[in-house]
């Protein structure tokens, strides 16, 4: 008989998960680098913001339309 230990995980937690953890904390921390008024150029450009999808299309602020149902969760 071997005396093999398997090493337990750090984290208990699907991999997906743990590398979505590291995506989030890695975004904050660069955000923390951006002077305030960058920070509010970033929001505006990746938040979630309903009032863009009002009934008047404006081209220039169309891709801000099709991510943002993508990088709200960040």
């Amino acid at each position: 008989m071997s005396d093999v230990r398997q090493r337990q995980p750090m984290f208990n937690l699907p991999g997906v998960i743990v590398a979505y953890a590291g995506v989030l904390i890695a975004f904050h921390a660069i955000r923390s680098l951006l002077t305030l008024r960058q920070d509010m150029e970033v929001l505006w450009l990746f938040a979630f913001i309903p009032a863009r999808y009002e009934m008047v299309i404006d081209q220039a602020d169309l891709g801000p339309k099709i991510w943002t149902f993508v990088t709200y969760s960040f």
